[in-house]
């Protein structure tokens, strides 16, 4: 039975090489070799299975700064009262049928980004997210509903960049876990969660993946504890 514990991300306990928090499933690294950013922000347990966020989603931040994980982050033309978009560091306003590209992290899983907005909201959001096939409304095998309650920076357009989507595939058993080719098409959604568990509000965008770009979390802060090698 899927599992989805509520998690508390804490902005103020960000890790630049990309701290992750469970969004399904429980104990176990997440990503491909046991530890696809493996670590907690907030608290909360690593997860996994099979690729990136493969046996469970995951809550990704990336980088230090100002909105969003980086300086500089600005809002969308007319913001909403909620949406999502995508990116690492700043909330990047999708369009239907977008081509966004494969991520591929440096333990071997695959990952699309998430960004979540909203104008004049609440700073602290319960949310729920995840990938569906568009021809059957099932979730895309390998990969699980994720829900947590969320920080978001900046105002009165709040958001938080750089929310790992774990995708099928393993780049060390392409053949048991192969990941999705490019131009599948996949819906990115997320629902606003109410004080009861009612769904207030939701978004999603049916999206085209695009090519697979390798993901180094350490490149913009080698300095990172993450990321130093002895």
């Amino acid at each position: 039975m899927l599992r989805t514990p509520v998690i508390f991300l804490s902005l103020l306990a960000l890790l630049a090489c990309g701290s992750e928090v469970t969004g399904a499933g429980d104990d176990v690294a997440e990503g491909g070799d046991a530890a696809e950013g493996g670590q907690t922000s907030g608290g909360g347990a690593s997860q996994g299975g099979a690729g990136e966020g493969g046996a469970g989603g995951s809550v990704t931040t990336g980088g230090e700064g100002g909105v969003g994980g980086m300086p500089g982050c600005s809002a969308p033309p007319n913001p909403t009262e909620f949406e999502i978009g995508t990116g690492e560091h700043c909330f990047a306003r999708l369009e239907e049928g977008e081509v966004v590209p494969l991520m591929q992290g440096p333990q071997g899983g695959y990952h699309v980004w998430l960004a979540f907005g909203c104008q004049g909201c609440d700073p602290q959001l319960h949310v729920k997210w995840g990938v569906r096939d568009p021809s059957t409304g099932e979730m895309i095998p390998q990969t699980y509903e994720s829900e947590a309650v969320i920080d978001l920076v900046g105002g009165p357009f709040r958001q938080l960049a750089g929310v790992t989507v774990g995708m099928p595939g393993i780049t060390w058993d392409p053949e048991a876990y192969p990941p999705l080719p490019e131009g599948t098409m996949f819906e990115l959604w997320a629902q606003l969660i109410g004080p009861s568990g009612e769904v207030l509000l939701e978004d999603a965008h049916e999206l085209e993946l695009g090519p697979t770009v390798v993901w180094d979390p350490c490149a913009e802060n080698p300095k990172a504890p993450e990321c130093q090698t002895g």
